[in-house]
């Protein structure tokens, strides 16, 4: 019989999904019938010094021994706030207690990860990606990724928020927003549309924008507007304060 191999994949911070204002509230899911992996907490965080070391639990719950692979990664963030762990590449900065182990049937093993040294910025962002296989054999192989958040957050959080262009997609006004800063605080806010085809308010979708990245932030619904032109008076905020307040026009139809 030929072997194969099927991935499970579990996440801890969201992986290939937006990141919440509430992300890492829940635990990894079940996938296996015969037991599972995990890995908690899934957001493993603390404050950015030289030597700060964060710390997560491997667990082995299925019936079988695994063999582990464990390494940091960075993450990749879409427009759409989507995030995903890049696995060709490894996250600088961060040395792990154990890369390779294994485990037995319900047995379990806490891995650290510690700082090298404070990144420029203040701050780090990235993944502990655990991937577990049993010992090959005929038939399917079921081998399990887990994928935790790590934060590495600043001491001194510096909030900056840079605004782009707005336009209205998909039955949505929507706006590109940079973070300049250094903290992944949620980015939430307001929106006031006028225009000679109606106007509404709106409240932003908060969502957590990596230090660096782009992500169009979703600040209210176009659907029922004629169309025309409209200005959009926006209001951004992040960790709790007004940070960025801009005029956008855009266009529906």
């Amino acid at each position: 019989m030929n072997r194969r191999t099927l991935t499970i994949a579990t996440a801890g911070l969201a992986a290939a999904v937006a990141i919440p204002a509430h992300a890492g509230t829940a635990g990894p899911k079940a996938a296996a019938a015969q037991g599972t992996v995990s890995v908690t907490p899934s957001i493993m965080e603390t404050t950015a010094r030289r030597a700060a070391s964060t710390s997560a639990v491997v667990r082995n719950t299925t019936s079988r021994p695994l063999k582990f692979t464990v390494k940091a990664r960075p993450w990749r963030q879409s427009k759409s706030g989507g995030v995903r762990a890049i696995r060709s590449r490894t996250l600088r900065g961060v040395g792990l207690s154990t890369k390779k182990f294994k485990l037995g049937a319900g047995k379990s093993r806490r891995v650290y990860a510690t700082l090298g040294r404070v990144p420029s910025g203040g701050s780090l962002y990235g993944a502990l990606e655990a991937v577990g296989k049993p010992k090959r054999g005929s038939g399917v192989n079921v081998a399990y990724r887990l994928v935790a958040s790590m934060r590495f957050n600043p001491s001194s959080k510096r909030y900056r928020l840079r605004a782009g262009t707005a336009s209205s997609s998909g039955g949505a006004l929507g706006l590109l927003v940079r973070n300049a800063g250094n903290t992944a605080d949620a980015v939430g806010g307001s929106v006031r549309i006028t225009g000679g085809g109606g106007a509404r308010n709106g409240t932003a979708t908060a969502v957590r924008i990596l230090p660096g990245k782009l992500v169009r932030v979703k600040l209210a619904s176009t659907r029922g507007l004629r169309r025309g032109t409209y200005s959009a008076r926006i209001t951004l905020t992040q960790g709790g304060k007004r940070r960025l307040t801009t005029t956008k026009r855009f266009t529906v139809g």
